[in-house]
């Protein structure tokens, strides 16, 4: 590295001032803004928190669904390949609201 006269300092002065923004960069990126919750009604939210657990559970019936829709014929197809190894299956589901 080649050196002028009076350029260390130069550099010096630089490397102090990009190292002084970047620590207060750093700093500033870590304060984030503080948020609030906005005010909610309870029966709103209570109302919110029932329409997602009945969405939940059609969802879940809905992919259970189709889960019997393409492995039924699959089981019934592999049947007399496991002659000793079946069992005897209703074909319903009960859904409670507990």
């Amino acid at each position: 590295m080649i050196r002028r006269e009076g350029g260390t300092m130069e550099f010096r002065k630089s490397y102090l001032i990009l190292s002084a923004l970047f620590v207060l960069t750093v700093f500033y990126g870590c304060a984030g803004p503080t948020t609030t919750r906005p005010a909610t009604d309870d029966a709103a939210v209570a109302l919110e928190a029932q329409k997602q657990r009945e969405y939940a559970a059609r969802e879940s019936l809905r992919n259970q669904q189709r889960l019997y829709k393409v492995g039924w014929p699959i089981l019934v197809a592999g049947l007399p390949l496991c002659v000793d190894r079946n069992r005897w299956a209703v074909g319903c589901k009960t859904l409670s609201d507990g």
